[in-house]
């Protein structure tokens, strides 16, 4: 099993696969908050589904194959209302800067942010206008040597050797139209089309499974989900900020794939 990021800062790395994977999951999870839990339990299901596709997404995530490298970036301030990272999220009782770092490589982001001494924030980019702090000064809670943030203070760290998604504008013919709201009952494109798409989404994938169907507009949304349509529903559905269309594709990492109710539109 190839060794990742939290593996290694759990020490786990020597034991068998199942045995790994579960040691990392249960030490892992001690004081975690059921929102850091889901993301923790989605990857060990993730890992046991198909531990190869994880190990190969790892590495594309890292320019040319290079481990990843993060950088103090600086204490910077945060708001509650309006996060500065909102890529991922988990906080424990046992919150250090590597374990906050090792989240956010395995979640796929290049910044990672200690807050408040027992949060962690990750993302690709920042998300509000945010500025430089007074220093964090705030104890991690799992190791009180080190400083984790403060209240409403980031401490932000950066993989230096990360990938940072793109926004495709052009594939294969079809141009990016923009992120568009998308409610679930109806949806902004009538016809659900992931179903059929096997080994994880990318923007690729969708138009050519809409283009196979005949239609003329495609949508990716959610990381792994994909619609289609010959016109948006302009009864519910309008043009919102490309902040809402922020999540990494399942099968590509490198690009986005719309947002929590939220889709990234492809057409000819």
């Amino acid at each position: 099993m190839k060794c990742s990021a939290l593996d290694k800062y759990l020490d786990v790395c020597d034991a068998k696969p199942l045995k790994a994977i579960i040691s990392t999951f249960m030490m892992a999870c001690s004081g975690i908050t059921a929102s850091g839990l889901a993301f923790f339990a989605l990857g060990v299901a993730f890992t046991l589904a198909s531990p190869s596709l994880v190990a190969s997404t790892l590495e594309e995530r890292q320019i040319d194959g290079r481990p990843p490298e993060w950088e103090y970036r600086g204490c910077y301030r945060d708001s509650p209302s309006f996060r500065t990272l909102q890529g991922a999220y988990m906080s424990s009782d046992n919150m250090t800067r590597d374990m906050c770092k090792a989240f956010c490589d395995i979640e796929g982001y290049a910044l990672g942010g200690t807050e408040f001494g027992r949060e962690c924030f990750c993302d690709h980019t920042y998300r509000f206008e945010f500025s430089e702090s007074e220093p964090c000064t705030m104890p991690c809670a799992g190791n009180p040597q080190e400083t984790c943030g403060d209240i409403n203070r980031l401490d932000i760290y950066r993989n230096i050797n990360a990938f940072i998604p793109n926004v495709k504008n052009v594939v294969d013919g079809w141009s990016y139209k923009g992120c568009y709201l998308d409610p679930v009952n109806p949806r902004a494109l009538s016809f659900t089309a992931h179903p059929e798409i096997g080994g994880g989404m990318s923007i690729e994938k969708c138009i050519a499974t809409c283009k196979a169907h005949g239609y003329a507009i495609a949508g990716v949304e959610f990381r792994s989900e994909c619609y289609c349509g010959n016109e948006l529903a302009d009864d519910v559905t309008h043009q919102v900020g490309e902040e809402r269309c922020w999540l990494r594709c399942t099968g590509d990492p490198r690009e986005y794939c719309g947002g929590a109710g939220a889709l990234g539109v492809y057409s000819l």
